[in-house]
């Protein structure tokens, strides 16, 4: 059979297909169960075509979730509609879309399925303190009453600590739940914003 040979533009279409069926599906099946053929059937493509883009589930889970930040990067640009910076209360609601979102993978990822990550795809799920302090910092550049000595890496881990709590929903106490993400909100903001915000 010969190899199929895609045109940039094609290529870019089949890639953004796949990439947009990750997050349901993960959703409905989580990792485990997202079978090839089940991306590949939501995206209308078929099964070989997966590895002209993916060489494995896990690399292709890893470029859904980078899918999903750059959405979120967007969302920062809108949020901002011009201005150069946001206000805190808009950069708090946009903390918190980012952590509860449906859009946001990690909740539907299990340790199992991070561990299974790290061991095909390392350099994608590797704490990286400098890439995150990066990041944070040019998010916080965009908002208004940033303290000037952030924590970042306490910060990065509370970030991380929220996405935990929501993938390990069932394994906390339901009824103090939403009190208890309220509570490493504050804690999180008190962290980023001056005293008096």
């Amino acid at each position: 059979m010969p190899v199929r040979v895609f045109g940039d533009a094609q290529r870019e279409e089949l890639r953004r297909k796949m990439l947009k069926a990750g997050i349901p599906l993960l959703r409905e099946y989580g990792m485990k169960h997202m079978s090839v053929e089940k991306i590949t059937e939501a995206a209308g493509i078929g099964k070989s075509t997966f590895y002209h883009f993916f060489p494995s589930k896990e690399k292709y889970v890893c470029e859904v979730i980078e899918d999903v930040r750059s959405r979120f990067r967007e969302v920062l640009e809108h949020i901002l509609s011009g201005r150069e910076q946001m206000t805190v209360g808009e950069a708090k609601e946009m903390f918190r879309m980012i952590i509860f979102s449906e859009e946001s993978a990690y909740q539907y990822l299990t340790p199992e399925d991070i561990v299974g990550i790290r061991e095909k795809v390392p350099e994608a799920v590797t704490p990286d303190l400098a890439h995150e302090t990066a990041l944070l910092s040019t998010i916080f550049a965009k908002i208004e009453h940033v303290r000037p000595d952030p924590d970042y890496g306490v910060i990065a881990n509370l970030l991380k600590t929220m996405a935990l709590a929501a993938q390990s929903r069932d394994e906390l106490h339901d009824s103090a739940y939403e009190r208890t993400q309220d509570a490493l909100f504050t804690l999180m903001f008190s962290l980023i914003f001056d005293e008096e915000t």
